[in-house]
């Protein structure tokens, strides 16, 4: 199974105070299965970042 983990999600991780169950749910997921996303019109500022990108406005 994989998972697209929202950015709420990533943030909390970096919280010092993190919710443990957030935490705990993190760690019991295979890092492979886990993915992200980010939805943006400035596709320029990821160029040479070796990001996988995809401009709907292009397509």
């Amino acid at each position: 199974m994989s998972y697209l983990v929202d950015t709420k999600v990533l943030s909390e991780l970096r919280n010092r105070k993190a919710d443990a169950k957030v935490v705990a749910w993190m760690q019991a997921r295979p890092r492979q299965s886990l993915y992200r996303t980010l939805v943006t019109r400035n596709t320029k500022d990821f160029e040479g970042l070796g990001v996988q990108g995809v401009n709907p406005w292009d397509a």
